[in-house]
C-alpha cells in the first residue's frame, strides 16, 4: 500500500519536473502584418503554445492570454498608464515585473518572491537582443531572427528547472513587447 503511494508520488513529481523543464526555443507572429497573436515554440516540435491580446478589437495592449500545453495564464499591466509594471498570472502563481530604473524599459526585475531575475537589452537602446544580467539560475537570451524585425524570435533557454514556465513567459513577453513599434 505504501509502496504504491510512493510510486504515484514519484511519477507525479517527475511529470511536474518534466513540464517545468520545458525549454522555449522560439516565438513568432501568427500573421505577418500584426502583433496581436503569437505562436510559442519549445524543444518538443509537437508542443506549440499561444500568446494572444485579450481585447484585439479594442487594440488594448494591457492584457494578454497565453497557453502552453495545459498551463493557461494572463499577462497584465495592473495600471494601464504605468509602463514600468507587468504581472504574469497562472493558477496559484503571480510573477511581478518592474523596471529596474525609472523610465528605462531596457532593464527589468522579474520575481516570484523566491527567485529574482534581471532581464536587460544586451546593448544599450537596442531591443533586438535581451539577456539575463547574471546567470545564477542558468543562461537565457532572446533575439530577433532578423535585425529590427520583431515578428520572429529565437530563444536560448538554459534556465534551471526551478525557474517556472510563468517566469519564462515573463522574460519572453517583456523582451518582445518592449521591442514592438506600438508606442
Amino acid at each position: 500500500m505504501n509502496l504504491s503511494k510512493y510510486i504515484l508520488a514519484t511519477l507525479l513529481l517527475l511529470m511536474a519536473v518534466e513540464f517545468n523543464a520545458q525549454v522555449l526555443t522560439g516565438f513568432s507572429t501568427k500573421w505577418s502584418d500584426e502583433f496581436t497573436e503569437w505562436d510559442l515554440y519549445t524543444d518538443d516540435e509537437e508542443v506549440v503554445g499561444e500568446v494572444n491580446m485579450t481585447w484585439q478589437f479594442q487594440m488594448d495592449w494591457t492584457k494578454w492570454n497565453f497557453q502552453l500545453e495545459d498551463v493557461r495564464g494572463q499577462i497584465v499591466k495592473p495600471w494601464a498608464n504605468d509602463k514600468s509594471n507587468w504581472e504574469v498570472r497562472t493558477f496559484g502563481d503571480i510573477i511581478t515585473c518592474r523596471t529596474a530604473w525609472k523610465d528605462d524599459l531596457s532593464e527589468w526585475k522579474i520575481t516570484d518572491n523566491d527567485i529574482t531575475l534581471v532581464l536587460r537589452t544586451k546593448f544599450s537602446n537596442d531591443p533586438n537582443e535581451w539577456v539575463l544580467r547574471d546567470q545564477n539560475h542558468g543562461f537565457f537570451a532572446i533575439y530577433t531572427t532578423y535585425e529590427n524585425d520583431p515578428r520572429d524570435w529565437v530563444i536560448l533557454d538554459e534556465l534551471d528547472e526551478e525557474v517556472s514556465l510563468s517566469m519564462k513567459m515573463a522574460l519572453v513577453f517583456l523582451a518582445i513587447y518592449h521591442s514592438l513599434p506600438i508606442d
